[in-house]
């Protein structure tokens, strides 16, 4: 069984529910009180979750470093002349990746931001603030930011990036690239402490597509409870330490995580078949989901008063918003748009296009 992008997607839908999860229930119980499904040392088992359900950041960063490892050396076989692969394709991958992000985020942006600044909800105090925000690097930039959870935005493009540079270091020399990221990690002297965290978790997604690492494990284990029993291991015994050093332990929780959904979860037809629905809609509810818990619905979804409810009312307010989103786009060919935006500037990098042939549609 090999592991595509009906496999990512499942592993994504996992880590979007974790992201709601936290941000429902992170100190929240004491401004908009929930009833609890159960309290555990006089603290509501919700809450004790967050730091294990935290590692949704890592697990993202996992799968984004899996997939551009994927498309940049599938890109890279279709474009290599004479042995050589060209500066300027790298900056039309990196160009293709961003816009495909941005172009997402733009459209919940002028649907959502404009809203919140005509009613109050929202502000900016400086309005030079608002061009770093409207392309997603306020993190980066230390600036401020509307939407207290586009802080990842920052994180992807840097990573999108850079991913070019990275991905030939870890074909030259992973465990150096290993070494050095997970180094990284508890360097405090480094700005941007998110980015330091999770570029280990990044460049261990993209360690394990140049090795083919989940097949291999799949491959391995060749019967049934032998995936249950090392997937169950695997998820308490990382999970355990990672409740106690996250930051040390959330890109191997992340790949437990993964081959839990690959040699398990996706075996189960309507369980796979919900995971994967909302993973391919994860983007898009990471980018506006604080919107409806926080900014202009909280009274609503907390009027559930049941944590379970509220999680599952959520949940599927988000995944409704996200299609009727996904409706409009393609009702304006809003995404064709951007597929034509990308072609010209390709051809404009590459200076003779017909014969480099770049197929910029199929860089996904």
């Amino acid at each position: 069984m090999n592991f595509d992008v009906r496999q990512t997607n499942i592993a994504k839908g996992v880590a979007v529910l974790m992201l709601l999860w936290i941000h429902l229930f992170a100190g929240t119980q004491e401004l908009l009180p929930f009833i609890s499904m159960l309290t555990l040392s006089g603290s509501a088992i919700e809450t004790k979750m967050i730091n294990l359900f935290s590692v949704c950041v890592s697990l993202f960063c996992l799968l984004s470093g899996y997939g551009m490892y994927k498309s940049y050396m599938s890109f890279s076989k279709k474009h290599t002349s004479e042995g050589k692969f060209k500066l300027e394709y790298d900056v039309i991958f990196v160009l293709k990746h961003l816009l495909k992000l941005l172009s997402g985020f733009w459209f919940i942006y002028i649907i959502f931001v404009p809203f919140g600044l005509i009613t109050g909800k929202i502000q900016y105090t400086n309005p030079l603030y608002f061009f770093a925000d409207f392309f997603g690097v306020s993190y980066l930039c230390r600036g401020e930011t509307v939407n207290v959870t586009w802080w990842y935005m920052g994180l992807t493009v840097l990573l999108y990036v850079l991913s070019p540079l990275l991905i030939k270091w870890i074909n030259k020399s992973s465990p150096t690239l290993l070494l050095l990221s997970f180094a990284i990690i508890k360097m405090n002297f480094l700005p941007c402490s998110n980015v330091r965290v999770n570029l280990f978790s990044f460049v261990l997604g993209l360690y394990i597509a140049k090795n083919n690492g989940f097949i291999f494990i799949d491959n391995k284990l060749v019967k049934k409870s032998e995936k249950v029993i090392f997937g169950i291991l695997s998820l308490l015994v990382i999970g355990y330490y990672n409740n106690m050093n996250s930051d040390i332990t959330n890109a191997f929780f992340s790949v437990a995580i993964v081959l839990v959904c690959f040699m398990m979860l996706s075996k189960i037809p309507v369980v796979s078949t919900v995971l994967e629905q909302l993973g391919k809609h994860s983007g898009s509810i990471y980018m506006f989901h604080a919107f409806i818990y926080y900014y202009y619905f909280q009274p609503f979804i907390y009027m559930f008063k049941y944590s379970i409810v509220i999680f599952i009312v959520t949940t599927v307010i988000c995944y409704a918003v996200a299609c009727i989103l996904e409706f409009f786009k393609d009702k304006l060919c809003y995404n064709k748009l951007f597929d034509k935006l990308q072609c010209k500037i390709a051809d404009r990098i590459v200076k003779n296009p017909k014969k480099s042939s770049i197929d910029i549609k199929r860089i996904d």
